[in-house]
């Protein structure tokens, strides 16, 4: 019994012990376990800064932090924002009140100095795992994914600082209840609906009015589908449906945008003056306290708004892109920096700083080798220098030559022909791609299928294809497409000179 005595003697008298030397450890390095902590949370705050710099320097180029970085950066605010103990450590007027006694004497608070200096230890240390666990410097970023970038993406309106400057007028003006009609024009392809289509979304543009509608109105308008595209919008389209007369459609159309108190009118790609009245659309000039429609318009001629009634001040001209957001669009797009910078600056200088183009290319370029990019360099500049500029106009003869190049690269013949068949819809329509699997039944593009079901599939396994190399694009309605304009003009303009199928039809 005295030795079991003896040993919890000894066991109490070494716990005591090795208290006192914890706590006298701590209080005597206090002032180092301070400095160590300062030093560290200022290390940290340093690698934040970086990671944080360099996030937004590359959304230039529309890449996103990963999730590896967004969890750091969690980690990082937790301790450094939200740690209450942590924040009075670091900070020198909390720590000075802190380290005195009730008589005002610093230094004599022995028991607050023992906490702080184990608190600052402790907190060094969980400072230094998260520093070791920053994200590697090419897990920093990645690409924006393929579902984020559409076939022409709005998302980089948000990086462009000229599209943002742009956009940022033009909603100012739409904003101004002296403002009733406003104009956008520039050539073709440079991304002009992609504006007003982000315009349509804009949170502003929400709050400010009650209701906004997009049409497309083509180079051959055709008032029953305008309408039809509108009625869709006002879900009011069961009520068009067994009325032909665009007379009568336009008088429904009429008061149901007039329930509304303030309406915006989005017009895009005009070609001419529109009667307003054919289609249905009340015109600015009639607003009155209880109601007001804004019109909103692009066309490829400025004196095209002037005839619709934007005034000089109203109109804004959309240009193209200089040389570092071509570049930032073409690295987004292609989901990496360029394989050789001087190769895709040799490229890009031919785009001309148009945003399809531009698409079209790094479409053309993604998952290829560094040898391919050189090839496609060479073959670009030889079918620039040729006559193409002839056949469809100065302004687009480089997105001539990428689509052809593009087109040649299409897998089979059948899924050529495929293509070829939206260009034979008419101008500016939605393309429903089942009825381009029943018409290509029906010229014998599907050999190797048993069923309608497995057509469909294949309908839209090369639909997908082609929106993924800017060939088609995305329609707001789902198992539909569209083809742009200056696409669908090369397309039949490649037809006349042989090269396509179209002929074949």
């Amino acid at each position: 019994m005295e030795q079991v005595g003896g040993e919890a003697k000894e066991l109490a008298k070494t716990l005591i012990v090795d208290t006192i030397k914890e706590w006298y450890t701590y209080i005597t390095n206090y002032k180092d376990n301070i400095n160590q902590l300062l030093d560290k949370y200022n290390e940290l705050d340093s690698h934040k800064k970086t990671l944080i710099s360099k996030v937004d320097r590359e959304k230039e180029d529309l890449r996103k932090p990963t999730k590896l970085t967004d969890d750091w950066l969690d980690k990082v605010k937790s301790i450094m924002e939200d740690d209450e103990e942590l924040k009075q450590l670091v900070d020198k007027e909390s720590r000075i009140r802190k380290d005195q006694c009730c008589f005002g004497r610093l230094h004599c608070n022995l028991h607050q100095r023992y906490e702080m200096s184990k608190a600052a230890e402790m907190n060094a240390r969980k400072i230094e795992a998260i520093i070791d666990a920053r994200p590697p410097e090419s897990f920093i970023t990645e690409p924006l994914s393929r579902s984020e970038l559409k076939s022409i993406p709005t998302e980089f309106l948000t990086s462009l600082q000229s599209r943002v400057d742009l956009m940022e007028e033009i909603l100012k003006n739409l904003r101004d209840d002296h403002v009733d009609i406003v104009g956008i024009h520039g050539m073709g392809a440079i991304g002009k609906t992609t504006l007003v289509k982000e315009i349509n979304v804009n949170k502003g543009v929400r709050d400010h009015f009650d209701k906004s509608v997009i049409v497309e109105i083509s180079e051959a308008p055709n008032i029953e589908r305008i309408q039809d595209q509108i009625a869709e919008q006002l879900s009011m389209t069961s009520s068009l449906r067994d009325v032909h007369a665009t007379d009568e459609r336009a008088k429904r159309l009429y008061h149901s945008l007039k329930r509304h108190r303030k309406v915006l009118v989005i017009l895009d790609n005009v070609w001419e003056k529109l009667d307003l009245s054919k289609v249905g659309i009340p015109h600015p000039h009639e607003k009155t306290q209880e109601f007001c429609c804004k019109l909103l318009l692009t066309s490829r001629e400025e004196n095209v708004c002037e005839v619709m009634g934007a005034s000089p001040n109203n109109m804004f001209k959309v240009h193209i892109l200089n040389e570092k957001e071509s570049r930032q669009l073409f690295r987004a797009r292609v989901g990496k920096k360029g394989q050789d910078e001087n190769i895709e600056k040799r490229m890009l200088k031919k785009c001309g700083g148009l945003p399809l183009s531009i698409v079209a290319l790094a479409d053309l370029l993604r998952d290829q080798e560094l040898s391919m990019w050189e090839d496609y360099a060479i073959d670009l500049e030889k079918q620039f220098s040729s006559s193409h500029g002839a056949i469809i106009g100065d302004a687009n003869r480089l997105t001539y030559s990428i689509l052809e190049t593009s087109y040649k690269h299409i897998q089979s013949e059948e899924q050529k022909k495929f293509f070829m068949l939206a260009c034979l819809f008419p101008l500016g329509s939605s393309i429903p791609v089942d009825d381009m699997m029943r018409y290509g039944i029906g010229l014998g593009l599907f050999q190797n299928v048993n069923n309608l079901t497995e057509a469909m599939k294949q309908a839209k396994k090369w639909a997908d294809t082609l929106k993924s190399s800017s060939l088609l694009l995305e329609d707001d309605r789902q198992g539909h497409v569209k083809i742009h304009d200056v696409v669908r003009a090369s397309t039949i303009s490649l037809a006349e000179k042989g090269i396509s199928t179209l002929s074949t039809f």
